[in-house]
């Protein structure tokens, strides 16, 4: 065999250390990065938010156009909330000229120009720009690794919130007729609470008013961000209709009744092709690059919840799984938080857990669409399975609920019994 020249060795012993002090730069890099950027989201008081943001900007003058633009929203977001819309405005247009072919982000500002009614005709033409692009990327071949229900499920999920967006805009400049056209495509392609909100309001103002109050009604059933306004919008329309408030309260308690069972119904229907039949074998790697396996589980009860740094809804949820993780510890049930992340994040993931001070397990699922998630059918997150000690699957729940831990424990209760 032919040897190898201690020139060649001492080569490639370069190249690894090279690559060894690359890696861990980077790695410190992210955690300090990451690290600076939940201090901006935790803290409640804008100025604050401001400063840190600027700093954050000025001792990393290096960052890559991503981390760059996440930063100048986080900047953007709060001057607003200090009032300053013009630094608002200068520093959302600093950020799309770092990337102007982002359609997210030519919504977002769009969007909270609309909020505030400010510079209506930009935001008129960004809400456009971003509700086409949204068209030509729905127009695309789907991806090989996500089957055709769920690639038209998030295409219609985008376009619809961007057509929101843009007839959040027209509704703001007053047009009315234009509102609610964009409003209607919007809410048949993704009927949530804000959009049916929006074209209840768009409804009112076109005449239309039955319509008004069945959207309006049916919009306070779902999670809004300004339920008080809603309600009061739903009252006015009410009035204005009736000539009177009297039978309000009833009506709107019948829409309430009529959301819940629809709920519970749609429940069955989801759970109906996962509940009572056998949980899908994992073995995943820990944090700490330990293997565990579903099968190796047997005769403990299991929580799998499927999770995402960058997903709100799941913030908002583990910490009511994890309250139910610490109340159950030693009897019996284990909980797999399954991160569902891309590559290269584990220093974030580590460090996000750490700081809260998570006690279950996080094991590291793939990336969402192409991991663990495929074989369990997840097709957003957070969801959640409950798993017995024969390995069946005795419950599932999709999306933040307000009461998970109480539910968890219910259940949990009903299987160690």
């Amino acid at each position: 065999m032919k040897r190898i020249s201690s020139i060649v060795w001492l080569v490639l012993g370069l190249s690894l250390a090279g690559l060894l002090v690359f890696s861990w730069y980077w790695f410190d890099s992210e955690s300090r990065f990451s690290e600076q950027s939940q201090q901006i989201e935790r803290s409640s008081d804008p100025a604050l938010q401001v400063t840190l943001a600027q700093r954050l900007l000025a001792d990393n003058a290096n960052l890559d156009k991503p981390h760059k633009i996440r930063v100048l929203q986080y900047l953007a977001m709060a001057y607003s909330r200090q009032g300053d819309y013009r630094g608002m405005i200068d520093t959302y247009r600093q950020a799309l000229a770092l990337d102007p072919k982002d359609p997210q982000l030519y919504n977002s500002i769009a969007y909270e120009w609309a909020e505030r009614g400010l510079e209506l005709d930009s935001a008129d033409a960004y809400a456009q720009r971003a509700v086409a692009m949204a068209r030509q990327q729905a127009a695309q071949p789907k991806p090989v690794v996500i089957d055709q229900a769920a690639w038209d499920r998030g295409n219609n999920t985008v376009l619809g919130n961007f057509l929101d967006t843009y007839g959040w805009v027209l509704y703001r400049k007053q047009d009315y007729a234009g509102a609610e056209a964009q409003l209607r495509e919007a809410f048949k392609r993704a009927p949530d609470g804000e959009i049916e909100y929006h074209l209840g309001l768009a409804l009112q103002r076109t005449g239309k008013l039955d319509e008004a109050v069945e959207h309006l009604m049916r919009s306070l059933t779902k999670d809004l961000a300004h339920p008080d306004s809603a309600r009061a919008a739903a009252q006015q329309a009410y009035v204005e209709k009736n000539r009177s408030r009297r039978g309000f309260d009833e009506l709107l308690a019948k829409y309430q009744d009529q959301a819940k069972l629809q709920q519970q119904a749609q429940e069955l229907a989801d759970n109906a092709g996962y509940i009572g039949r056998p949980a899908p074998d994992f073995t995943l790697a820990d944090l700490g690059d330990a293997k565990r396996s579903l099968a190796a589980a047997r005769g403990s009860v299991v929580v799998v919840d499927f999770w995402a740094t960058w997903c709100q809804p799941c913030r908002m949820a583990l910490p009511l799984v994890d309250k139910v993780c610490k109340q159950y510890q030693g009897r019996g049930v284990l909980f797999y938080a399954v991160d569902l992340e891309e590559q290269g994040k584990l220093a974030q993931v580590k460090k996000f857990v750490a700081d809260n001070g998570y006690s279950f397990t996080v094991l590291r699922g793939g990336k969402m669409g192409t991991g663990v998630d495929k074989l369990y059918g997840v097709n957003g997150i957070p969801t959640s399975f409950v798993i017995d000690q024969q390995g069946v699957i005795r419950f599932r729940h999709i999306g933040y609920r307000e009461k998970l831990d109480e539910l968890l424990s219910k259940e949990l209760d009903s299987l160690l019994k």
